[in-house]
């Protein structure tokens, strides 16, 4: 009996000494959210997470005397929101395990103050690279949301064609900061957010693969991966996927009975303008390059 006590009392030790790493492997994979918040017109706010480009809650909390607290499972740094109930606007918090403190003013969702992330900071940097660039496409597409401004055809195009110019401005240096903090979950999150559709197979692998190694439990390199796993069938070298479509005739077309040839896939739409004027472009392509074995295959949608 004696013996048997010694060994209970020393498995009750045991635990007792291991109980404390448990809760602190716990805290690791738990954000704490307590923050203070003026101009608050509702008493409830929604802790949410993007699940699937949604969002999803996570937590709530009842707003009190200006205060809040919010907690919820989080492993890595992620992109977090916070919404007040019934409201469209949303904060967005860089959060990593741990506690954070937050300061905030409903009535001006970019005045938020982060502290206890690093991430966040990092985010912060970001955006204010980003800013500028969207200020400046913002000035441009101003007249087009003025009913009081005629705007012909012809201004409309040099409209979009000076806010692609820096649309790809903004993208490379949205892509150098990528690269210079490629370490951090920061920099996967900005390209699915801002490149993700923009960049070709060969950069987006590239990424992808790097991200795999520096960050591979990360949500945003399982997205760059599946992202890039799909461009793969389209990328150059690459066998194009067939697909069949029936004409205006009624009969079916299919991409793989072209095969040997020289083939353009020119995808349009009735309702987009660009696509239209366009047309008679590609029948002055088709005219000269036809005879020399070039097939056009459109796909209206």
């Amino acid at each position: 009996m004696k013996n048997i006590m010694v060994a209970f009392m020393g498995l009750l030790l045991l635990s007792a000494c291991q109980a404390p790493d448990a809760t602190n492997n716990s805290s690791e994979n738990t954000v704490i959210i307590e923050g203070s918040i003026t101009g608050a017109t509702v008493d409830k706010m929604y802790l949410l997470a993007e699940r699937d480009r949604q969002l999803i809650p996570l937590d709530s909390s009842v707003i009190e005397n200006g205060m809040f607290s919010l907690r919820a499972e989080l492993p890595l740094p992620e992109m977090l929101f916070l919404q007040f109930d019934g409201q469209p606007d949303y904060f967005r918090v860089f959060a990593e395990p741990g506690k954070l403190r937050l300061k905030a003013d409903a009535q001006q969702v970019a005045a938020l103050e982060v502290e206890g992330s690093a991430s966040h900071d990092l985010y912060m940097q970001a955006l204010a690279i980003i800013e500028p660039f969207e200020n400046e496409i913002q000035q441009l597409f101003a007249p087009l949301s003025n009913p009081k401004v005629a705007m012909s055809s012809a201004m409309q195009d040099s409209i979009s064609l000076l806010s692609d110019a820096v649309y790809e401005r903004q993208n490379a240096a949205i892509q150098a900061f990528a690269n210079e903090h490629i370490e951090s979950p920061v920099s996967a999150y900005l390209l699915n957010r801002y490149l993700i559709f923009d960049m070709d197979y060969a950069t987006l692998n590239e990424m992808a693969e790097a991200y795999k190694v520096l960050q591979p439990d990360s949500r945003y390199t399982r997205m760059l991966t599946e992202r890039a796993t799909l461009l793969s069938a389209s990328a150059v070298g690459a066998m194009a996927p067939d697909f069949a479509l029936p004409n205006t005739e009624g009969d079916t077309i299919q991409l793989s009975d072209l095969r040997g040839r020289v083939v353009l896939i020119d995808f349009w739409a009735s309702w987009c303008g660009p696509c239209r004027r366009e047309n008679p472009e590609m029948v002055k392509v088709y005219a000269e390059y036809h005879p020399k074995g070039l097939e056009i295959l459109g796909v209206s949608f």
